[in-house]
């Protein structure tokens, strides 16, 4: 309690004395603040605009370097790198799925027949899942990603996966779209998904240190491996339009859950509809409770006219892309956590993109008034979204502080994030096995901004 006093005391005191100066050191403080007051000291925090990467801090053990593991923050760069083939002329949004792949049908009494690239990466294909996850044999297990190619894999979902929609009307999370996505965009492009990983988003975008699990198949929903600072060039290259031009990235912001295209959420997907937003092409229109989304939380014009899309994952990863201010962040952190557990990661995420992401805005636009302080009425907002024993561990609907019901807690189980429990296994295992040894050997250093919170 000391501590945070002095903390609020010193954030006081930065309020008046830096508003024209060092706004940074006001956001370190604010940082220092919450992770007192959340107990939860294992992140980092980047930010940044087209001119480069403004701040940096580090908490804990968590280093900008070290390599961490996406999970579901992998689906955004995977699609971009996916449109890189629209962009190159290879294929369009609009192109048939069987105007590819010869044994797709073309009947038209089968709905398949219509599904296109656009369906698929706004995941609005048609394919469910009972949950976000999606159970194939070349989607489970490690040996996956090495004895299936990526088009044996799209034809196993093909005949394997429940198709339960008339494509394009109803959003269903799950890792089967993108899949099936990434072997049309390498096929059409005449070469391999890893390559066409390499050549439309590492290479773009200088990300040196990243990769996808595993071979040939790579599980392109969940398996990115990366660090905080290239998931940061990644980042400020793609709100430069430096990996894709304005004209992509427009179809990959749009809102697809909006006429003319989805107006249907499958039963699978309604707990993350209401806690993150609406959807564009593998990543969230973001409009999170306690913010601009309504009171029963429905999507909002304020939301709309907001334009943050972001792409969280289960292990707590959570990058951000604004448009209507023009900048970026990150919450980088990778905390692996049980198959059927409230995840730490998420929940402390929530709450530190909900406070810190005003105190970034004002930082960045340097004009007018500072946020209000993180301790002022936060405490039991925070309470609500990181102690297991308001979230999520009863089964119950839980409230947040204005008494709105944010779920029951399973939307951060590893299934409703896109991960069955054999390849989260795999995963893991093999992440720790084949690709920590090598990072931590050969850490790369990096040019950044303001370094911040260290050793703290």
């Amino acid at each position: 309690m000391i501590r945070l006093a002095s903390l609020a005391i010193l954030a006081a005191v930065a309020g008046c004395a830096m508003a024209k100066e060092d706004r940074w050191l006001r956001v370190e403080l604010e940082l220092d603040i919450l992770k007192h007051l959340l107990n939860f000291t294992e992140f980092a925090v980047t930010a940044g605009d087209t001119s480069g990467r403004k701040f940096s801090y580090q908490s804990g053990g968590v280093k900008l370097t070290e390599q961490l593991l996406m999970a579901s923050a992998s689906k955004f760069p995977a699609a971009v790198a996916i449109a890189g083939a629209v962009n190159d002329g290879h294929i369009t949004f609009d192109t048939k799925i069987s105007q590819v792949f010869r044994w797709w049908t073309t009947d038209p009494a089968d709905p398949r027949s219509r599904v296109t690239l656009r369906q698929l990466l706004s995941f609005t294909s048609g394919f469910y899942w009972q949950d976000a996850s999606g159970d194939v044999p070349c989607l489970d297990g490690s040996d996956a990603g090495i004895v299936y190619t990526p088009e044996a894999c799209a034809k196993q979902i093909y005949d394997q996966a429940p198709f339960l929609f008339e494509p394009g009307t109803t959003f269903a999370y799950n890792s089967f779209h993108l899949q099936i996505a990434g072997a049309v965009a390498a096929t059409a492009s005449r070469m391999t998904v890893q390559q066409l990983l390499r050549k439309n988003l590492f290479e773009k975008a200088g990300m040196n240190h990243s990769g996808w699990l595993l071979g040939q198949n790579p599980y392109l929903a969940a398996g990115m491996h990366t660090t905080g600072d290239d998931y940061d060039l990644f980042l400020r290259k793609y709100l430069s339009y430096e990996i894709v031009p304005k004209a992509i990235a427009d179809e990959l912001e749009r809102d697809y859950l909006i006429p003319p295209y989805a107006s249907v959420v499958a039963n699978s997907s309604l707990e993350l509809t209401s806690e993150f937003g609406h959807y564009s092409m593998a990543n969230w229109y973001e409009c999170i409770y306690n913010f601009t989304q309504g009171p029963n939380g429905e999507f909002t014009k304020a939301c709309r006219d907001e334009k943050i899309h972001m792409d969280l994952g289960l292990f707590g990863y959570y990058p951000i892309l604004d448009r209507s201010r023009t900048h970026y962040m990150q919450i980088a952190q990778a905390d692996i956590v049980c198959l059927n557990c409230t995840n730490p990661g998420v929940d402390g995420a929530l709450p530190l993109r909900e406070f810190i992401k005003p105190w970034i805005d004002w930082a960045i636009n340097g004009t007018g008034p500072p946020p209000h302080d993180a301790l002022a009425g936060s405490e039991s907002v925070l309470a609500s979204n990181t102690d297991p024993a308001t979230r999520g561990t009863d089964g119950e609907e839980d409230d947040d502080s204005n008494g709105n019901s944010i779920g029951d807690g399973t939307a951060w189980t590893a299934a409703a994030h896109g991960i069955s429990e054999d390849v989260l296994g795999w995963l893991v295992d093999t992440f720790q096995r084949d690709i920590l040894p090598d990072a931590v050997a050969n850490r790369p250093t990096y040019p950044a901004g303001p370094m911040r919170g260290q050793s703290k």
